[in-house]
């Protein structure tokens, strides 16, 4: 199929896409790339352009608003299911955030496999490392799936992404859910006509270190997914420099990529980072090595450091009082759960047990 609008009748019968092909075609013009008259598939993010498209075999390409709904339910349920099963299946709760498997049902699979590419807002194409199973989409039986590459527990699934959309929001999201901490600025912040409040660079403007110098580090582990969108991007797709792939367009997908994901167009303060992947703009060559670990590292660096432990605790302990611990119950009994979650391997129902037998429960009750 065509996108030209050469044909008789079409700029009349479809109007409501004359402003999008006016902006690309604009964005053409100016870069001199010359995609009026491109050939698209019908089964790409183009699709909407082209009137012979339809809804495909079977309807796949096509989802009705109850169908959206329905799914936004289920993509919720996926997250939730790597929870369920280190809960239900006694397992260390860290897999959390750590697990490589995943579970998949039919409208899961069938949305990521032939629906997820097809949004032009949303940048969701399928991760190879994390593949849908070939199932029927009306199959409501969920199936387990081994993911690989930077795949690590809730975070890096398609609902833990498309809820935070950015990588600041996704890490802290994490900050607070599974580290029980929160960024707390250190004052007022001076102007925003002050020379420092102009920085790009988020870590050196005013007020920057009460938030930011943790923040962007924490940030820099989703670098390699997509915000705004849950793709996995690939070194072989999405190399960290990208001067080949964005000095000459071979087609829109590539300008589409290029100006979505890398500096093109960089600020006198970015020009060290031109062409380089949004990600690794302003980053030292720590957090470079997070962004190509991916979200695991972050886990596992709580796990290690004993923060997501002692949050768990915290949390369930104040789920079961029905309120927040007491200075005495912080300073005595919180480590104490702690060091015994940590030595029974993360055993969340060994964790209950331990705080519904407590005396301070009893007197709750």
């Amino acid at each position: 199929m065509s996108s030209s609008w050469s044909r008789p009748g079409l700029l009349e019968r479809f109007l409501f896409l004359e402003p999008t092909c006016h902006i690309i075609q604009g964005f053409a013009t100016a870069l001199y790339v010359p995609f009026r008259g491109e050939e698209f598939s019908c089964d790409g993010r183009w699709s909407f352009l082209i009137p012979g498209c339809g809804c495909g075999p079977n309807l796949q390409w096509c989802q009705t608003d109850a169908g959206l709904n329905e799914l936004k339910g289920h993509l919720l349920d996926q997250e939730l299911r790597v929870v369920d099963r280190a809960v239900d299946g006694s397992r260390p709760y860290t897999e959390i955030l750590t697990d490589k498997q995943m579970e998949f049902n039919g409208p899961v699979a069938h949305y990521l496999k032939y629906q997820s590419g097809l949004v032009l807002e949303l940048d969701a194409k399928p991760d190879a490392t994390s593949p849908a199973p070939d199932i029927p989409s009306t199959q409501q039986e969920w199936v387990s799936v081994q993911r690989s590459g930077r795949h690590a527990g809730v975070l890096p699934t398609p609902g833990y992404l498309l809820r935070f959309a950015s990588n600041r929001a996704r890490a802290f999201r994490f900050y607070g859910a599974f580290e029980c901490s929160s960024f707390i600025p250190s004052g007022p912040l001076p102007s925003p006509t002050e020379p420092c409040s102009q920085r790009l660079e988020l870590t050196e403007r005013c007020g920057g270190d009460s938030c930011h110098i943790k923040l962007e580090p924490m940030a820099s582990h989703w670098g390699r997914f997509s915000e705004y969108g849950y793709a996995n991007l690939d070194e072989t797709n999405f190399p960290e420099v990208g001067f080949q792939k964005c000095s000459t367009f071979q087609n829109i997908d590539d300008f589409f990529d290029c100006f979505r994901h890398y500096k093109l167009d960089p600020a006198p303060e970015e020009e060290p980072f031109a062409a380089r992947l949004n990600a690794y703009v302003f980053r030292s060559e720590e957090e470079i090595a997070a962004i190509e670990q991916g979200p695991g590292l972050l886990a596992q660096q709580a796990i290690d450091s004993g923060r997501f432990g002692a949050c768990t605790v915290r949390r369930m302990w104040t789920q079961f009082m029905r309120r927040e611990p007491t200075i005495d119950e912080e300073e005595n009994v919180l480590p104490e759960l702690a060091s015994d979650f940590a030595q029974q391997g993360y055993n969340i129902k060994a964790l209950v047990k331990r705080i519904v037998l407590h005396p301070a429960y009893g007197r709750e009750l």
